[in-house]
Order: C-alpha cells, then sequence, then structure tokens
C-alpha cells in the first residue's frame, strides 16, 4: 500500500497502554518504556480521541504487556470504531488465549525469541513458549471466525540463527502468514545482553534475510520480512507525550517532540518534519518497510 508522505500526523504509532507484564526477558525496554507517567484509562481514551481527529490509520497497542491490560478490548473497540487499525504484540500466551474469545478482525504479532526452552530462556519465564503454541492452536481452531490474522516477530541471536529453518516451519504448521526476523536492539537491557553474548552483525543479518526469503519464495503464504534495523519509531505515551524513539539509542534518550494534550498535534508534526528530516526519513522509512500503511 503507497505511504501518504504528506500527511500532517504520524500514521503509524506506538502507543504504550499499558506498564505490566509477566514476563522477565533479558533484553526488554520495560525500563526504558515505562516511566513515563501514570497509566490513567481516562488519559488513553483521550488521546485515541486525539488520533481519530488526527486520522491515524494505524495504532500498535503495546506496554508493558497490552494483553494484561483490563480495558484492552475496550480501546480496540474505540479504535475500530475511529476508523484506527489497531494491532497489539504479545508473549503472554496465558492472557492471549484468555482475550481470543472477544478479538474479532484484528493483527496480533507474537513476539518470539525462538521455540520453546529457546523462547523460555529469554522470558525467563519456563513453559512461556507452549502458552502461546496453545492460544494459536486455540484461535486457529475455535476461533477460525474470528480473522485474527496472526503474524510472528523472531528476535535472532547468534546462537539460534541455524535453527531459522525450524522457526518457518513452526510457522507454516500454525498458519501464521508473515514472518519478521529482527536483530537484537542494542537499547535498553538489550546493550548489556549483546556486551556478554554478542550480536549478529548487519552484514550476516542482511545475508540470513536474503537467503530465507529465497528459500522460501515459493510457499505462497508466507512472507518474510524485516523491520529489525530500519527506521525510527513514534512512541506516545499515557501522559500525551510524543516521542521519536531511534531504535538504536533508545537508553541515550527519547526525543521529546511534544504534548497532544498541551501543544497542536499538527505543529509538532510540522516541527518534527522541518526541524528532524534525518529522523522524519527514517520514520517514513519504517512505515514504508513495516506495510503498515
Amino acid at each position: 500500500m503507497k505511504v501518504n508522505t504528506d500527511c500532517n500526523f504520524f500514521m503509524n504509532i506506538f502507543f504504550f497502554v499499558w506498564p505490566k507484564c509477566r514476563m522477565k526477558c533479558k533484553y526488554c525496554l520495560e525500563n526504558n518504556t515505562n516511566n513515563y507517567g501514570e497509566f490513567s484509562k481516562e488519559n488513553i481514551i483521550q488521546i485515541l480521541s486525539v488520533f481519530a481527529h488526527e486520522g491515524v490509520k494505524r495504532l500498535w497497542l503495546t506496554g508493558g504487556e497490552a494483553t494484561l491490560c483490563p480495558y484492552i478490548l475496550e480501546y480496540i473497540n474505540i479504535c475500530k470504531e475511529s476508523k484506527i487499525k489497531p494491532m497489539f504484540s504479545t508473549q503472554d500466551g496465558l492472557a492471549l488465549k484468555k482475550l481470543s474469545k472477544d478479538l474479532y478482525d484484528i493483527d496480533v504479532q507474537l513476539s518470539l525469541n525462538g521455540l520453546y526452552k529457546d523462547h523460555d530462556e529469554i522470558t525467563q519465564i519456563e513453559g512461556s513458549f507452549i502458552d502461546i503454541e496453545n492460544a494459536v492452536y486455540e484461535i486457529n481452531n475455535k476461533y477460525s471466525s474470528h480473522d485474527i490474522r496472526i503474524s510472528a516477530r523472531f528476535i535472532l541471536r547468534p546462537e539460534c540463527v541455524s535453527k531459522i529453518d525450524d522457526y518457518i516451519k513452526w510457522c507454516i504448521k500454525n498458519k501464521i502468514k508473515k514472518v519478521y526476523l529482527s536483530n537484537i536492539s542494542s537499547g535498553g537491557k538489550g546493550k548489556n545482553y549483546i556486551k556478554e553474548n554478542g550480536k549478529i552483525s548487519k552484514d550476516e543479518f542482511a545475508n540470513i534475510l536474503m537467503n530465507i526469503s529465497t528459500k522460501y519464495k515459493d510457499i505462497i503464504d508466507i512472507e518474510i520480512k524485516s523491520n529489525g534495523k530500519q527506521g525510527d519509531l513514534c512512541g506516545v505515551y499515557p501522559n500525551a507525550n510524543i516521542y521519536i524513539r531511534p531504535v538504536d539509542s533508545v537508553e541515550e534518550g527519547n526525543l521529546l517532540l511534544g504534548n497532544l494534550f498541551k501543544d497542536n498535534p499538527k505543529e509538532i508534526y510540522k516541527h518534527f518534519k522541518e526541524n528532524y528530516p534525518d529522523l522524519y526519513n527514517n520514520y517514513i522509512d519504517k512505515i514504508k518497510g513495516d506495510g503498515t500503511l
């Protein structure tokens, strides 16, 4: 889909709606993303109304763990009523399974670190992958008419490169239509993890993507994508602060663009576009690369 680069506001936004998570992931950005004020339901609904007024097209509900938010279904419904396409990513199979009966016409991305023990090692929660597998099974079999579209993002570690074929085969088996392969972010806890365990180089990562895409090009219902290294993200927090989050330098400080309760959203976007052209172009590259518009 063609991206409208002449818009007056961000079309693709990550919205942090809940601070809590059951997982204890070794390279999570939780410490960075959850220090942005109170998670007030009233604030979040008010921010959703700003998004609707400004014509936001795609909203990623995140946290923490968005599936644990007691108001997540209400937020999803508000998005749909406002013509905003909602999506959330999750590592919590138990929460996803519980939500599934009430989810309709929505994109869900599984955030994975490998299969079974490899995934559990990073989440530091035993059985967390089995919980995801059970949730996917239930969606595919019990709620197949709900149009819950599942994609999977695998964060690649050097020791897991030899297992990529197993990841793809698992996705095929579980009717997952899109696969995203990401490198470990060097922001937040990821920086310390990389120091201790290493990271796939950019060149090697590019070769991995090319090889896997070529190998599975004839499997028409699997789409291999990468959005692990391109572009910057727009993040909005419950206090209505809006930031650009450079993927590789999150812990060095997010770029605060303004506050949606205090500043004119169109002026925020204009300021961003005119004063930070490199970050603006990275943002456009990001949404083009993700195919989210």
